[in-house]
């Protein structure tokens, strides 16, 4: 991956980052989850025009998928709380947890099984630019 203004050290760490993100739950110490909106439709909403409609249709939000926190940012509980907030922000709502603990080892068991993890693994391709 190339970042714009930034040095080949930096856009490595990024595209580390987002590989673990992406990639499989494999030993995360943190994980974070993911919520995605559903639009419903309705009696009312299917027909009015779309221009109205819009405004009445309800929205719902289901969790779709728990990712690793990045390992550069799971080292201590503050960066990983900064990592929470900006996903709060720009990805969803979400919920941060320990994985490393007795239970986080557990949920992270009960999400594999439910399948509610990354299912691609990230691939790697060198590019000179």
């Amino acid at each position: 991956m190339h970042l714009t203004n930034s040095t080949e050290e930096e856009s490595k760490i990024f595209s580390e980052a987002l590989g673990e993100v992406l990639g499989p739950l494999e030993n995360p110490r943190y994980v974070i989850s993911r919520h995605s909106r559903f639009f419903n439709e309705t009696w009312l909403t299917k027909i009015l025009p779309e221009v109205l409609a819009k405004y009445f249709r309800p929205i719902e939000s289901k969790l779709v998928m728990y990712h690793s926190v990045p390992k550069i940012l799971a080292g201590k509980r503050a960066d990983a709380d900064v990592f929470l907030r900006y996903w709060q922000e720009f990805i969803s709502p979400a919920e941060l947890f320990y994985a490393h603990s007795a239970e986080g080892k557990l949920r992270v068991e009960a999400i594999q099984q439910q399948n509610l993890g990354p299912k691609n693994a990230t691939k790697e391709k060198q590019i000179f630019l």
